[in-house]
């Protein structure tokens, strides 16, 4: 009697390790981010009939704690939302219908992704307007961008724009036809986005057209010629001409004035000025005019009389 039992206990035994045996742990645990989703997938277990997922904060405490747990009849899930840059423990264990398995266990770091759509709209000669898109799942109760940009090209300290919980931010007191660098940086509570970068150039700066044209000092074949100055002007171009001719003739100046000789005397003259800036010209100022002397000596001047 006591070998039957024996042997009753042994075949038991051996069908209760097979048994349990056929509900293998899954294995090869990965998960992904894409557009605010998490995708948890597994090998799939032969012998399993569904799958129970849990998900919790790496934080340290014990798995009475999950945050998160579900069933599932695949060995995937995807779940939508969880909280960017979140490093999370997450367990995954078979069931089958003779019992479970144990759990198989890793870990996951969510990324705090990036801006996309980077683009510059509004560019003047000093001011510029940066947009971006957010990436999917932004949240601006716990992340804004962090700006900054800088002279492209010559390895220039960054000059920060602080930040934004918008998707657009304004740049001015930039130099005229310069590129610029930006970079935009998500802020996650965790950590941060990798930095996404742009460059833009800004116009060239506004070139006015020189105004209040006067003309003094007027001798025989001289004339002193002067107008406001311009703001944003290098140097300028003075045209000149008799008033009876149709041809103009260019001087440069690199003030607001300039001695016009060689004139001749009794002469009605014209004459018009042109800004010339950085990358660009202005329009020619409004036509002024002036009309040389007509001094001119008479008699013989190589002999003085001197009466006594």
């Amino acid at each position: 009697m006591k070998k039957i039992k024996l042997t009753f206990a042994i075949v038991l035994s051996a069908v209760t390790g097979l048994t349990f045996g056929q509900c293998d742990a899954p294995t090869n645990l990965s998960a992904s981010y894409s557009n605010n989703s998490t995708t948890f997938t597994w090998n799939s277990v032969s012998s399993a009939n569904a799958y129970n997922l849990e998900i919790k904060q790496h934080d340290g405490l014990s798995w009475a704690y999950a945050e998160y747990s579900t069933t599932v009849n695949t060995n995937s899930l995807t779940i939508q939302g969880i909280m960017q840059s979140l490093i999370i423990d997450w367990r995954v264990q078979a069931t089958c219908s003779a019992g479970s398995s144990a759990f198989t266990e890793t870990q996951f770091t969510l990324p705090c992704p990036e801006a996309t759509g980077l683009n510059i709209t509004n560019i003047t000669s000093t001011t510029a307007v940066m947009n971006w898109t957010p990436a999917a799942g932004y949240n601006t109760y716990i992340s804004d961008f962090a700006l900054a940009y800088r002279v492209y090209g010559i390895n220039a300290n960054w000059t920060s724009l602080g930040h934004t919980q918008n998707s657009s931010l304004s740049i001015s007191n930039l130099q005229p036809n310069t590129t610029y660098e930006y970079c935009v940086n998500q802020t996650c509570p965790y950590f941060n986005s990798s930095p996404v970068f742009g460059t833009f150039t800004t116009a060239n700066a506004l070139c006015h057209a020189p105004a209040n044209l006067s003309s003094n000092s007027i001798g025989n074949s001289t004339a002193q010629l002067t107008w406001d100055a311009s703001s944003g002007a290098i140097n300028y171009t003075v045209e000149l001409k008799p008033s009876t001719s149709s041809m103009w003739t260019a001087y440069s100046s690199s003030s607001n004035s300039f001695t016009a000789n060689n004139l001749n005397m009794g002469t009605t003259y014209n004459f018009r000025v042109r800004s010339n800036c950085n990358g660009s010209t202005s329009a020619f100022s409004n036509t002024s005019s002036f009309t040389t002397q007509n001094c001119a000596s008479n008699g013989i001047n190589n002999q003085e009389w001197i009466r006594f």
